[in-house]
């Protein structure tokens, strides 16, 4: 068939090519999770979900202070935390 054609093949196609990736080109494995980062994340992933939620043009000055102090709290600030 011409250009196009359903039967025409890949010109980038090779037959010879292998099903599957070689395996020296596979990230090597992770080290086991450290709790310490999960947990990190975990509080991150939280943080930013509740951050996503407030609409700040539904907010008297208030309410938006006393969000900002529910985040400081979330983020485990307070003395000796980075977050004062």
């Amino acid at each position: 068939g011409g250009p196009g054609a359903p039967d025409e093949l890949d010109a980038s196609a090779s037959p010879n090519a292998p099903a599957s990736p070689d395996a020296s080109a596979l990230p090597a494995p992770s080290a086991p999770p450290d709790p310490v980062e999960a947990r990190r994340r975990a509080q991150a992933d939280t943080l930013r979900d509740a951050f996503a939620a407030v609409d700040p043009d539904d907010l008297s000055p208030r309410e938006a202070l006393e969000v900002l102090f529910r985040f400081k709290e979330m983020a485990g600030g307070g003395p000796g935390s980075g977050i004062e």
